[in-house]
This record gives structure tokens, sequence and C-alpha cells, in this order.
């Protein structure tokens, strides 16, 4: 049987909230590969400029020339340089002309 002093002392009841509200995603982890991976790279051609004078040569030739390429999309190969507009009516005619030029290729595999 409880005490006098037991029944007269208040019942503490102790919740506790649960832990995280569910799965985040881990989209900050393709975002901290990226940042690493550039700060290695950084690194790496920092590395390099601190090399030998032959070195410095070659990865500052290496850094002028891929400048500004970004824009140029393509390659080197020049075709017939006849423009045309493309709509649902000419592409039999387009399917045709395609089909031909490809039949024409002797060593295409």
């Amino acid at each position: 049987m409880p005490t006098v002093d037991e029944a007269k002392r208040p019942i503490i009841i102790i919740k506790k909230k649960a832990g995280h509200s569910g799965h985040h995603g881990g989209a900050w982890k393709v975002a901290y590969a990226d940042f690493v991976t550039a700060m290695m790279a950084l690194f790496i051609v920092l590395w390099l400029m601190n090399s030998s004078k032959q070195i410095q040569v070659a990865v500052g030739w290496l850094l002028q020339r891929s400048n500004g390429t970004s824009k140029k999309v393509g390659s080197n190969q020049t075709g017939s340089g006849e423009n045309f507009t493309l709509t649902k009516d000419n592409m039999p005619k387009l399917k045709e002309e395609l089909q031909k030029a490809v039949r024409q290729i002797t060593n295409f595999d």
C-alpha cells in the first residue's frame, strides 16, 4: 500500500518525440560530390602549375585551348549546305531521301 507521501507526489509522464520526420532524400549528396570533384580538379591544376616549367607550359596551353569551345557544337564535317523546312507534309519525302543517301554509302556498317 502506498504511503501518504507517495500518494501526494504528482505523476510525471514523459512523452518522447519521434526522431526525424521521414526521409529527406539524397540530393545533397550529389551536390556535395560535384563540389568535391571540382575542388579536386582545382587542386590538381594548382599542383601541376607548381611543377616544372615544361608541365606549366603544357597545362597552360591546354587551359587556353579549351577556353571558349563550349558553344561550338557538332562536327567539322560539312554538308551540302541546303536548308529545308520540316513539316508533316514533307516527312515522307525526307525519309525517302535519307534512305537513298544511306544506301549509297558503300562502307556503312
